[in-house]
């Protein structure tokens, strides 16, 4: 008997009761800043840093093909993402899907993979963030911190001094998120804007110091394993996009807003990555970026003017800064979704009254991260915690399979389930291109569920129509969707 209790208690499932439409947090995120949350995500120290090492050890100039790559196979996980963040719009993105289709044992790995990865990456962030700023002050930063510091810091096999600038970042974009989802998602948009500023700079600019014959000489240096290596690699510079879902619970009509920001963020960052990847290889052959140590800012630095390497490190900070931001709040949001759930003490569930944001969770996050921050040398753990990201999408991507034949894992109550099908739609556009339909072997023929067929236990075939993708079709019919009979919702 207590055997059985707890397997049924490890696979149990978050019910559709346990879903409040009264949540604590404020609605107040519209698509702009949802899509600025993930721009900021993925568009971060990745464009300043993985661009050029892929240049200058992987893939060469087909560094270009390997981001289309990568990209088409993060846009095909944002699949996935959207439609269950316009299905079950709260807090805890990857997690909060495991639980409603795995069950809490699956829930509580990735809950806890996550928040360990978000915690040593904001880390990390902060480092590099304190290493930019020193770059843009000649190295004067951490001579200062070595001279003053070193003598009394005594840590074995660590850093020669604390990070003090690293934990001071962490502590004042803490500060900053516990002024409220308003106020603080207003300074990581200027942040946005800034980073976006400094990118386009690097694409139009640059194009003037273009040469092609950097293409033509040498294209695919490394040949077709350099470009699939380079994918692979590239494919966590576009990981932060599931950062949109995070703050689904926040967000302003998230049934259309979270489909529409999770494509937006990646159709800008692909633009992003190709456009710098491509004007970078056409800049300087990739063979000379051997001899920078900042292939990116030093290119710019050396080909167009002093000057430049400047503003590319002003745009580097604002990523990093962004990118933080975006990880002390992914991981307050977890950790808040995990304690509403009972996986973590109910203290760090408290939100507070005025503010509306879960600060408990958002200072200790942010504390830990600060140690981390302050003592550790990172870099290399975050390269272990790759792994971490792969678990999450995956198990997100297995959660929309399962929940297609899965009774009663539909949407969150309150949620009106959309009639219409991203199939439909897909042919009717074909037949509007004259393009003839596929033949379609399977003879199952959907009808509508109905509350006592929903809430039986057999696997029915229905399940595969009623959790068609409502999130596709929130993109392309934002105004009315059209159900299988072409009457308006």
């Amino acid at each position: 008997m207590i055997r059985k209790r707890l397997i049924d208690n490890l696979i149990r499932k978050k019910s559709h009761e346990a879903w409040s439409p009264d949540i604590p947090l404020k609605r107040c995120l519209t698509a702009l800043d949802l899509t600025s949350l993930g721009v900021g995500t993925t568009v971060g120290t990745g464009l300043y840093v993985v661009i050029g090492e892929l240049v200058r050890d992987t893939a060469g100039p087909s560094v270009v093909l390997s981001l289309l790559l990568a990209s088409c196979a993060a846009f095909l996980c944002a699949l996935s993402f959207a439609e269950y963040g316009s299905r079950f719009p709260g807090a805890g993105s990857s997690y909060m899907y495991t639980y409603a289709t795995l069950g809490e044992i699956s829930a509580f790995v990735v809950g806890w993979n996550v928040v360990l990865e978000f915690l040593i990456s904001g880390a990390s962030l902060a480092r590099t963030c304190s290493r930019l700023i020193d770059s843009a002050s000649n190295g004067k930063l951490f001579l200062f911190f070595s001279t003053n510091f070193s003598k009394y810091w005594s840590v074995p096999g660590k850093e020669p001094f604390p990070d003090l600038l690293a934990a001071a970042l962490v502590l004042a974009v803490v500060t900053i998120l516990c002024l409220g989802a308003r106020s603080s998602t207003n300074f990581h948009n200027v942040m946005t804007v800034v980073n976006l500023g400094v990118i386009l700079f690097m694409i139009i600019y640059g194009f003037f110091f273009a040469n092609l014959k950097h293409w033509k000489n040498n294209f695919m240096p490394h040949g077709l394993p350099g470009v699939l290596q380079g994918s692979a690699e590239a494919f966590f510079a576009f990981s932060g996009f599931d950062m949109v879902a995070e703050a689904a619970e926040e967000a302003i009509d998230p049934e259309k807003n979270i489909p529409r920001s999770f494509f937006i963020t990646i159709i800008v960052s692909t633009l992003a990555y190709v456009g710098v990847a491509t004007v970078l290889t056409l800049m300087v052959p990739y063979y000379k970026l051997n001899d920078y140590a900042a292939p990116l800012a030093e290119a710019f630095g050396q080909m167009t003017f002093s000057g430049a390497k400047y503003i590319i490190l002003c745009g580097g900070i604002c990523a990093t800064v962004s990118a933080l931001f975006c990880s002390v709040y992914s991981t307050s949001r977890i950790v808040y979704s995990m304690s509403v759930d009972g996986l973590l003490f109910r203290w760090f569930s408290k939100v507070h009254t005025t503010i509306q944001v879960p600060h408990r969770a958002t200072i200790v996050s942010g504390i830990i991260t600060a140690v981390l921050a302050l003592v550790f040398d990172v870099n290399q753990l975050v390269e272990l915690l790759s792994i971490g990201t792969l678990v999450a999408y995956t198990k997100v991507t297995i959660s929309v399979l399962v929940s297609r034949y899965q009774p009663g894992v539909q949407s969150v109550p309150g949620n009106e389930e959309s009639k219409g099908n991203m199939t439909e739609w897909l042919q009717k556009m074909l037949s509007n291109l004259n393009i003839s339909k596929p033949r379609v072997k399977s003879q199952i023929r959907y009808q509508p569920i109905t509350e006592e067929e929903d809430s039986s236990n057999h696997p029915l075939p229905e399940v595969t129509k009623r959790t068609a993708s409502r999130a596709e079709l929130a993109v392309f019919f934002p105004g009315n969707l059209y159900c299988c009979t072409g009457s308006d919702i």
